[in-house]
């Protein structure tokens, strides 16, 4: 035994026996050495914490351990009791705490709890984690944050991976700056790609208000949970400037049996005009499809299939995020009965927001209007989808409408007489022109 633990030996027993002589703060686990291993850790490594002590006798043990991360402050809490009356001699007793990864920093180890005595030198109790040199985790790109389109409890996480390790059936935890769980994700894929891949985590009820900016620690796991493999520092702007988001309707089979199937398919929004239309076809070889691709902003619609009767299998449709499918609404399309309707909102998290694009932050006017032949041109400067378009003769009536997902838009203006005209959409406002 070192002099030195000998003697803290010795103190150990002193102590016992004063507190034997009816004190009521007892001990029962008496600290006097931590480990930090590895001895020098880096953010690349799992980091554990060992305490080696002794119990006060042989009837005590410790009743249950945690701990929690507060910024750079590690709070053991240990919890020891005794269950009748044993021999007055010291039991060595050593408890582990598991940390993981933890951010690079100098770290303060605090000991609490329930007849625990912390008597270990204090240079053991700080420890300091480097940042290493490059891994795989600093391979990993994280190209944007945002809320989930379709749900009110979700946010997507947009990754790629420049390394060589596909982290095996991944799943990415948010937590706040107390180590609470604010999202995770459900693992769906079998690793990270080159490609760009929309990870969806489920947010806990109560933890992050709709709007916010969210801060806190990122960690990756692999093998479904089984194994910590990064943690980052994060700061995320969940509302990101963008009008419109990208979906396709999409008709998959999910049952047994293979489908032979040809469904015309329309989307519309809540005045009836039809933004996308198109047919999908089910073959042996090809159970799932999607149709057009189309830049919705958030609001409500319709998707509508045609019923062709009873061909098999279990048919969902809906709309999905390309091109990984990561966020989508489900639909059970009912065969040999009417016409499918899936009624879908498109939700806005963001709108009444600092960092929300503001109403005319664009310089107007954003939308030229020219005539070419018998068809107007009609073009947005800022070079973003236009969106819903509509056309007003001199009295304002609206006599047509368009859907544009593209900065630019041809309208034929066949079979309308002369005169003059308004062509407008909900953020550049309208524009006259003379036909």
């Amino acid at each position: 035994m070192r002099p030195l633990h000998h003697l803290r030996h010795l103190l150990i027993l002193f102590i016992g026996a004063f507190a034997g002589l009816g004190a009521k703060g007892q001990t029962y686990y008496y600290v006097d050495q931590i480990v930090v291993a590895p001895a020098s850790p880096t953010t690349a490594d799992a980091i554990g914490i060992t305490l080696n002590g002794s119990l006060s006798n042989t009837a005590s043990f410790i009743m249950n351990t945690g701990f929690t991360i507060v910024g750079s402050t590690v709070q053991l809490n240990v919890n020891a009791a005794v269950d009748g009356i044993g021999l007055d001699v010291l039991v060595p007793h050593s408890e582990t705490f598991n940390l993981g990864m933890l951010a690079a920093g100098t770290y303060t180890i605090v000991i609490s709890g329930t007849a625990t005595l912390d008597m270990a030198a204090g240079p053991e109790h700080q420890f300091t984690v480097s940042g290493g040199g490059p891994t795989d985790c600093d391979s990993l790109a994280f190209l944007g944050a945002r809320w989930g389109i379709f749900s009110d409890t979700s946010i997507v996480l947009t990754v790629a991976n420049a390394s060589s390790d596909l982290f095996d059936y991944p799943g990415f935890v948010l937590l706040d700056a107390e180590g609470d769980t604010i999202a995770s994700e459900t693992v769906s894929y079998f690793g990270i790609g080159t490609n760009p891949q929309d990870h969806v985590l489920r947010v806990r009820p109560g933890t992050l208000p709709e709007g916010s900016t969210v801060s806190g620690e990122l960690h990756l796991w692999s093998l479904f949970y089984t194994e910590q493999e990064c943690a980052w520092p994060v700061s995320w702007d969940l509302c990101p400037a963008q009008e419109c988001v990208d979906v396709a309707p999409y008709l998959w089979n999910v049952g047994d049996g293979i489908v032979s199937a040809t469904v015309p398919y329309t989307l519309e929004d809540t005045d009836g005009l039809v933004l996308s239309s198109g047919t999908y076809v089910l073959t042996p070889n090809n159970q799932g499809v999607n149709g057009q691709e189309i830049c919705l902003p958030p609001g409500n619609y319709s998707l509508h299939l045609e019923q062709v009767g009873i061909v098999g299998g279990q048919l969902v449709y809906g709309l999905v995020t390309p091109p990984m499918n990561a966020e989508l609404t489900g639909s059970t399309y009912q065969q040999g009965t009417a016409e499918n309707t899936a009624h879908i909102a498109i939700l806005e998290r963001c709108s009444d927001l600092a960092n929300a694009l503001p109403e005319g932050a664009v310089t107007h006017p954003t939308l030229l209007v020219s005539i070419s032949g018998d068809g107007l041109v009609v073009m947005g400067t800022d070079d973003r989808p236009l969106g819903r378009l509509d056309l007003l003769d001199a009295t304002g009536r609206l006599v047509g409408t368009a859907f544009a997902q593209r900065a630019r838009y041809d309208w034929s203006l066949t079979g309308l007489p002369s005169g003059v005209y308004l062509v407008r959409d909900a953020r550049h406002g309208a524009v006259r022109f003379v036909r």
